[in-house]
């Protein structure tokens, strides 16, 4: 054999395929390698590029290029394992990566901590397709956690309708309070509410690792008071409820009272939930918020969509200041260029949130094929922001259709998305 022939065999990879998997084929050869990776619990050591981890990563970016770069080409990464790494690194170079049952909570967990939002929306979507009574708990808390608010909404619209399987899966209690709240605010719950309130104890009892009534109660806190106790038998009140200490005196002759003679309660929802209930649910237009980089001064922001379905739409979401004060303004509804509904707004700054889900005076009907327009005229101090990164969704069989306001001012915007039933 000739030497030519030889340099070519060997690197006959360079010739064949596309651009990504040259780039594959760099990595996994370490071919000019120029930083590090120490991966999970085994430090098993991964070789790889800063050009391509920078142009793929704006945490990576900041890593190397920004006012404190890395310099000592290791980059410690001891909460990802090297397993989920490589396949993580393998989409980074060439898009591709294998996304299973195994893989996409670890996938989704990195993807989300280096701002990788193509891969986030992956292992979103694999996650949607494949939600299970013994599952959905876990993705619940990981699309909360990481604020994918549509795959949020998936998993309440399937615990709604699976609700007594999903009480008894072994992954019920190990929900977040934010996640188990979600679903105790639903209306629509296919069982009756003894089983929500045995659920709700149980998760107590596992969160507290006890089951003194003083300490189930203690860790229930404000989800005790979502449990909708007047829409109980008051058979079935008396020898499961009644009969322990969860709740205080007042309260249990609060229920008895509305159970027998169909007063209000005080404490309580009277309202009983039905699986075929048209709970609301939210939809929300970006995954990233920032922070705004200056003052409003009659600033105009707003989106434009359509729907498929007939709806009402309930409240909207807007910003909140970002650093302290306060903004002011006004929030309008059109359909098709014209005013249908008008509201002032005070949005104050809250340390501990970003937006806030402002509830509208009188509900507002949405109908099929108009073009719909939020737009909320604003002044006062900075607020966070962002930006529209969803065109299309698809919750609860109804698609919804955005575009951005072309009246607008800003092309990062203010309203964070809104509430339909």
């Amino acid at each position: 054999m000739r030497q030519t022939d030889s340099i070519m065999q060997v690197d006959s990879w360079q010739h064949v395929g596309s651009f990504a998997l040259s780039n594959k084929e760099m990595l996994e050869r370490g071919v000019l390698t120029d930083v590090t990776i120490v991966a999970g619990s085994s430090g098993e050591r991964l070789k790889c590029h800063k050009f391509i981890l920078a142009s793929r990563s704006p945490v990576l970016y900041t890593m190397f290029c920004g006012a404190l770069p890395e310099t000592d080409g290791h980059i410690l990464v001891p909460d990802i394992e090297a397993s989920v790494l490589k396949q993580f690194l393998s989409y980074l170079y060439c898009g591709q990566c294998s996304i299973n049952n195994e893989t996409v909570m670890a996938l989704m967990y990195a993807a989300n901590k280096y701002d990788v939002l193509l891969l986030l929306k992956e292992c979103s979507k694999y996650l949607e397709e494949n939600i299970n009574s013994e599952n959905v708990c876990t993705i619940l808390n990981q699309s909360i956690l990481f604020e994918e608010n549509v795959l949020v909404n998936r998993c309440l619209l399937f615990i709604s309708k699976h609700s007594s399987a999903v009480f008894q899966s072994e992954s019920f209690v190990t929900l977040s309070k934010p996640a188990l709240k979600a679903i105790l605010e639903l209306d629509a719950l296919n069982c009756d509410e003894l089983k929500v309130y045995h659920a709700t104890k149980k998760w107590a009892v596992y969160a507290c690792k006890e089951v003194k009534d003083s300490s189930i109660r203690e860790t229930m806190a404000d989800l005790l008071h979502l449990i909708r106790f007047p829409t109980m038998d008051i058979e079935d009140f008396n020898k499961y409820v009644g009969s322990e200490e969860v709740l205080n005196k007042l309260e249990k002759e609060d229920i008895k009272s509305a159970i027998q003679l169909g007063k209000s309660s005080s404490y309580f929802k009277s309202k009983t939930r039905c699986p075929d209930c048209a709970s609301p649910f939210k939809i929300e237009t970006t995954h990233k918020i920032e922070r705004g980089w200056g003052c409003g001064s009659q600033i105009q922001e707003g989106i434009n969509f359509r729907i498929s379905r007939q709806v009402k739409l309930r409240s909207v979401a807007l910003y909140l200041p970002c650093v302290g004060g306060s903004v002011c303004g006004i929030l309008n509804i059109e359909e098709n260029g014209s005013s249908m509904h008008s509201q002032k707004v005070v949005l104050r700054f809250d340390k501990d949130e970003r937006f806030k889900y402002l509830k509208l005076n009188s509900r507002v009907t949405l109908h099929v094929g108009p073009m719909y327009s939020l737009r909320y005229r604003t002044e006062g101090t900075c607020t966070w922001v962002s930006q529209l990164d969803q065109e299309t969704q698809t919750i609860n069989n109804i698609d919804i259709e955005f575009e951005p306001d072309q009246k607008s001012t800003m092309t990062y915007g203010q309203v964070h998305g809104f509430e339909i039933e």
